[in-house]
């Protein structure tokens, strides 16, 4: 009984409170991260996915310079190398190469790709977003997890009766 009424009264415009500025609903939820406060994490988070997908358009654009791309393609192989120029247990230095090499290389490719190529892929990027994703790619995973797992237990179970046969397939 009590719930509604403090739902209407947190729901009504209070008389300073102008009652043609936009209130927090879906179209703002994604620029305020839900919380009401513009910049929020998740709302810093929705961007740098839409950025990362953005400049991942980038690289298959063709008005994109080819030195871009193979930077770009030089700063995804450094991320995900497993191999790091400098180790992350040396205490400082380990994760100072991180978080400042790629960010730079973030910030330079986004300066050599032209304005217009780059908000046309950002763009791509937003739409992008909130197009449902297909299920096909987890299902091919879970499909090839299942078939080694048959595999590694008909050869166990094969192997087994092999043992007490002595030996005979």
């Amino acid at each position: 009984m009590l719930k509604p009424v403090a739902q209407e009264r947190r729901n009504a415009a209070s008389p300073s409170e102008d009652p043609a500025a936009p209130r927090q609903g879906p179209e703002n939820a994604a620029r305020t991260g839900g919380t009401g406060r513009p910049g929020g994490t998740a709302a810093r988070i929705g961007r740098w996915k839409v950025e990362a997908r953005a400049l991942y358009l980038a690289l298959r654009h063709p008005r994109v310079p080819w030195y871009v791309k193979a930077g770009l393609c030089l700063l995804v192989a450094y991320v995900f190398s497993p191999v790091d120029p400098l180790p992350d247990f040396v205490p400082v230095l380990g994760h100072l190469d991180e978080l400042l090499l790629v960010p730079l290389g973030v910030a330079l490719a986004r300066r050599l790709i032209a304005p217009d190529v780059l908000a046309e892929c950002r763009q791509q990027a937003a739409a992008l977003e909130h197009k449902p994703r297909m299920a096909a790619g987890a299902v091919a995973v879970v499909l090839g997890w299942l078939i080694l797992a048959a595999l590694t237990g008909w050869l166990a179970w094969h192997a087994g009766v092999a043992g007490r046969l002595g030996g005979v397939p």
